[in-house]
């Protein structure tokens, strides 16, 4: 129902927040659960397809906002298109555009959560993954998504694979947002990565 990204990264926002099981710490204990409590923590946590929000991060991750710099891009290739650019609409670039080759991998930048899979409006095949406090990285053009929502992907695993159309080299599209919001994605990259790659 989103008419354009930002509406969809907000409206999965609002759903994490409303589908974010306890962290183990705040969840009551075994002993104290009756079977009613029991069969309710399960429901919660079956029904939690977007849980990462400003309260939860994977145990092994840091926080996203602490990892300026350290970000993996998600693929190796050509810059196209910078963040700010003018485009040929008139509009400026709220994102990162690289160009790759044939069957080239499509990783996780971070560690985080897919929130959204397949496709959306003019965007071809979309993947989201949710990194907590706020934040999201979309991944679009990806030709075929190796992830499911709800699935936790760790920082360099693969979520996808490139593929070439009849006369181009596939590119794939990169935007960091944080609540909603556009932020340039390249000063969070790995600085060796971006480098060999611009």
């Amino acid at each position: 129902e989103a008419e354009n990204l930002r509406e969809l990264v907000l409206g999965l926002d609002e759903e994490s927040v409303m589908t974010v099981p306890p962290r183990p710490e705040e969840r009551p204990k075994e002993a104290d659960l009756s079977e009613e409590a029991e069969n309710d923590r399960d429901e919660t946590e079956t029904a939690a397809l977007s849980p990462l929000d400003d309260r939860s991060y994977l145990p092994s991750q840091r926080p996203i906002s602490r990892a300026k710099g350290r970000l993996l891009l998600p693929v190796r290739g050509k810059i196209l298109e910078k963040y700010g650019d003018s485009m040929a609409s008139g509009l400026s670039s709220k994102g990162v555009r690289l160009e790759t080759r044939d069957a080239a991998r499509v990783v996780a930048p971070y560690d985080g959560e897919v929130v959204f899979a397949g496709p959306f409006r003019g965007y071809g095949q979309l993947l989201i993954i949710a990194h907590g406090e706020g934040y999201h990285i979309l991944l679009a053009g990806i030709s075929r998504i190796d992830s499911v929502v709800g699935q936790r992907v760790l920082a360099g695993e693969p979520v996808g694979v490139m593929r070439k159309s009849k006369n181009d080299n596939p590119s794939l599209y990169i935007e960091l947002r944080r609540k909603g919001e556009p932020i340039n994605p390249l000063p969070w990259m790995v600085a060796s990565q971006k480098k060999v790659s611009g």
